[in-house]
């Protein structure tokens, strides 16, 4: 590449893909005292990690005239910069030899099936392409929106955002050589969107881009709502798609935590159109009513959608909950406290208890945390051994 002469003096390469080693020859001439070539890997161009010292130097690695040296390069770094010091003489620089990562693979992955769904997991069986290894991302409510970078590795966990998270929101579920696991830790009624990588190596990857997505449910329900028609009460709902759809099962529950079946409604099989649907319940509960649909395959596999409430009849209000939405710290304030012990549970709308706890008689307010919830609503049920008291507040 040429010669080095006075202190200042430097050579930088700039390498475009992700690379594993770097090889390169030095020379001396007439070097003595504190001269030396420092040489360094840069990400960004501007931050330096140094590789190695040679020369004359106190605690410089002896130069042996046009002896390989060799480096490991880290994969994200793009530049190497030899940059000279001068005491006397100078130093020679030749035959630079760069290592990449190779490239992507280039078929991806072609499918995604999910089975096995229940309200708050499901397992992805994939039909992978000719990546050494495949990395799987998923995103709550809404397509995934960025992708991995070459020469960067992500920790996976198949917990819904535990992993390493890519742009906003989009987590790191799977990396592996397999064609199935599971994806646990979501939130009942929420929709979840997922794109697959293949890529070349675990040491250095290279990812195939763009990626192959897929989405959780097979039914795309744009609409729920519930409304006190006379004694009775009528449920709506609508659909964008549905995928193979074989019925909505109608859920009823007087304290937002354990449901009924009480009617069905079929369903329109595979539909790319909006579809609408309404159900009659024509015994509504005295009080609350909280309404959720199960929506169930011809398969079997199943999902349940977000919960609504219908009120019939007085219903003072006996718990405040604030802040709702919440993201950290509820309050409960108690308008009627009363003379026993209080004991409460926070139950998801798959009916799942995520938090409980107690507070002593006559208090008139308590709190919890909800910071390690995923977002969604969720039921408060507390209970004094005589009569219970429900209340829905939201997380986010």
């Amino acid at each position: 590449m040429g010669q080095l002469n006075d202190s200042g003096d430097f050579y930088t390469v700039n390498y475009n893909s992700p690379s594993t080693s770097i090889v390169y020859k030095l020379k001396r001439a007439s070097m003595s005292g504190e001269s030396f070539l420092t040489v360094a890997q840069s990400s960004n161009g501007s931050t330096w990690n140094t590789l190695g010292t040679y020369g004359t130097c106190s605690g410089c690695t002896a130069i042996t005239d046009c002896a390989d040296i060799t480096h490991t390069l880290s994969p994200t770094s793009r530049y190497i910069r030899w940059l000279y010091t001068k005491a006397t003489g100078n130093v020679g620089l030749d035959d630079v030899s760069i290592t990449s990562c190779g490239t992507a693979p280039s078929n991806q992955v072609t499918a995604i099936n999910i089975t096995n769904a229940s309200p708050t997991s499901q397992n992805l069986v994939l039909t992978r392409g000719n990546g050494a290894r495949v990395i799987v991302l998923a995103r709550a409510g809404g397509a995934v929106n960025s992708d991995p970078v070459d020469g960067t590795s992500y920790t996976a966990n198949s917990v819904f955002g535990s992993g390493s998270q890519i742009g906003t929101g989009n987590y790191v579920v799977y990396d592996g050589t397999g064609t199935s696991f599971t994806v646990t830790g979501q939130t009942n009624g929420q929709n979840y969107y997922y794109a697959a990588y293949e890529f070349s190596s675990a040491a250095c990857p290279v990812y195939k881009i763009p990626a192959f997505t897929a989405n959780k449910l097979p039914v795309e329900l744009i609409s729920f709502q519930g409304a006190a028609q006379n004694k009775a009460a009528l449920l709506s709902f609508s659909t964008a798609t549905e995928i193979n759809n074989a019925y909505f099962s109608i859920e009823r529950s007087a304290d937002g935590a354990r449901y009924e079946a009480i009617g069905q409604v079929p369903g329109a099989g595979t539909s790319t159109v909006i579809n609408n649907y309404t159900y009659t319940d024509e015994q509504p509960l005295p009080g609350v009513n909280y309404y959720r649909l199960r929506q169930v395959d011809f398969d079997g596999q199943f999902a349940y959608s977000p919960v609504v409430s219908v009120v019939f009849g007085s219903t003072d209000a006996r718990l405040l909950i604030a802040p709702s939405p919440a993201s950290d710290d509820v309050t409960v304030q108690l308008t009627q406290p009363t003379a026993e012990p209080i004991s409460w549970e926070v139950y998801d709308q798959g009916g799942r208890m995520v938090l409980q706890g107690t507070a002593a008689s006559e208090v008139e307010q308590f709190g919890f945390n909800v910071g390690a919830l995923a977002e969604g609503f969720y039921i408060l049920r507390v209970s004094n051994g005589r009569e219970v008291m429900v209340e829905r507040f939201q997380k986010r």
